[in-house]
């Protein structure tokens, strides 16, 4: 019967291997992004802390360092907390100063997710004053 009728023969083949092919690539997706554990030490033990702005309810909104060390200098059933900071930073090379990305970070960030530096050290913490 499908020698009889090419046509229907390719396009059948053709939507089976598009729905074999679509099928195989969400799961990875899936697998990659939802079921497979974070790379980190202790990945369930993670929280993502943010701040509230009361006057416009932005919520996600970073907090003050001030804040951070308080809630560090508080925290006695937590690992010590790290922070970043996403920031814009200037970069003067040549004449000109250039905007680049970059982030702020505290000096337990690395530790905190069990990684290490391959090359050098990891930063103490008289580097991460203001």
């Amino acid at each position: 019967m499908l020698r009889k009728n090419p046509t229907f023969t390719i396009i059948a083949v053709l939507t089976l291997a598009l729905g074999i092919g679509a099928n195989s690539a969400i799961f990875s997706v899936v697998h990659a992004v939802l079921l497979q554990p974070l790379p980190y030490k202790n990945p369930a033990e993670l929280l993502y802390l943010s701040g509230l702005n009361r006057q416009n309810g932005a919520t996600g909104v970073s907090m003050s360092y001030t804040k951070f060390t308080q809630i560090r200098e508080q925290t006695r059933t937590l690992e010590p907390p790290a922070a970043f900071y996403v920031a814009t930073f200037s970069l003067i090379t040549g004449r000109e100063p250039e905007a680049v990305s970059g982030i702020r970070i505290s000096q337990n960030l690395f530790s905190l997710f069990g990684v290490s530096p391959i090359l050098g050290r990891d930063f103490r913490a008289e580097e991460e004053v203001p």
